[in-house]
């Protein structure tokens, strides 16, 4: 879904280019185009571990704690062991 965000933002930033606009609107805008385009990248960022767990559990995991490790076969393997 952020991805098809990310397309119409590119839309809509073309149309805001192509238009005639007072500087202080233009700058408004490009200020709200930026703020968006900094939103959709933090969102996977901020939950993508989140998805994640919630992919797992759906698909019928159980959550047994949480581990630190620097790939999934790590962690599952961690887990195994403990």
């Amino acid at each position: 879904m952020w991805f098809a965000i990310l397309v119409l933002m590119i839309f809509v930033e073309n149309a805001v280019k192509s238009m005639e606009f007072h500087a202080w609107l233009k700058t408004f805008a490009d200020f709200g185009i930026i703020c968006v385009y900094v939103t959709i990248m933090l969102i996977p960022a901020l939950k993508g571990n989140e998805w994640r767990a919630r992919k797992l559990v759906d698909k019928g995991y159980v959550w047994k704690g949480t581990v630190e490790a620097s790939t999934p076969t790590q962690a599952m393997k961690m887990q195994q062991d403990s």
